[in-house]
């Protein structure tokens, strides 16, 4: 690629897949919100240029234009693109302050490109947030739901749902029925002269109030046909 008319702008611009999209929290709020921002990884960048320009047409520089100590807290950013820069200055971050301020002089100056600005242009973003401040997965899921899509984009397909389970199937997570809960339902069963009295062994709970009304409701109907007669 021999000159910046050759790029193909529109896929230079285009939003990412909204599931390769990060948010973080700009600040809590007291209602058990946040005010959030949706911000994209550097090497999110990177593949698009390497996709759109190609990785031998495009070069990054940077230059400290702030420090404190050993610690660089801004930087100027170049991002060169078939001979053709553009910079702008990004600032250090909580963590790791020296790699994140490179870090974010070229995402700015990449956003100068049009790549990822459409992130800027999205206003005040609310979530829910969980007690420790944390985004929790499922506003995350909601959040990147309503991005931009770019085009031919596909939503992923929805888990398939587990196969019910019967009911007569406990699992590890159900109680087991009490031994008074069964010592009742033997007693029921005689009152109903069943031929077995055995309460069914791994009786849960639930199963067993379920077993127990039924009984009951045949019980009541025994007394009201003999009522009746």
């Amino acid at each position: 690629m021999s000159n910046v008319s050759t790029i193909d702008w529109a896929a230079l611009r285009a939003p990412f897949n909204p599931n390769e999209v990060d948010f973080r929290v700009q600040s809590n709020l007291n209602n058990g919100s946040a005010i959030v921002l949706a911000y994209m990884d550097a090497r999110l960048v990177q593949n698009r240029l390497d996709e759109v320009v190609g990785p031998e047409n495009w070069s990054f520089d940077w230059t400290p234009v702030g420090t404190k100590g050993d610690t660089i807290t801004a930087a100027k950013g170049t991002l060169t693109i078939c001979g053709i820069s553009k910079s702008d200055v990004g600032d250090a971050g909580q963590t790791e302050p020296t790699k994140s301020t490179v870090s974010d002089a070229f995402k700015r100056a990449a956003v100068m490109w049009g790549i990822g600005r459409y992130l800027y242009d999205l206003g005040t973003t609310f979530c829910k947030v969980d007690q420790k401040g944390k985004i929790p997965e499922a506003e995350l899921r909601q959040l990147r739901a309503n991005l931009p899509k770019p085009n031919g984009y596909k939503a992923p397909s929805a888990a398939p749902e587990a196969t019910p389970q019967r009911s007569d199937a406990p699992t590890s997570q159900e109680t087991p029925a009490s031994p008074e809960m069964c010592q009742a339902l033997v007693e029921l069963a005689a009152e109903l002269g069943r031929a077995t009295h055995k309460v069914p062994a791994n009786l849960t709970d639930s199963a067993a109030r379920a077993l127990g009304k039924q009984w009951q409701a045949e019980k009541a109907q025994k007394k009201a046909q003999a009522v009746a007669s």
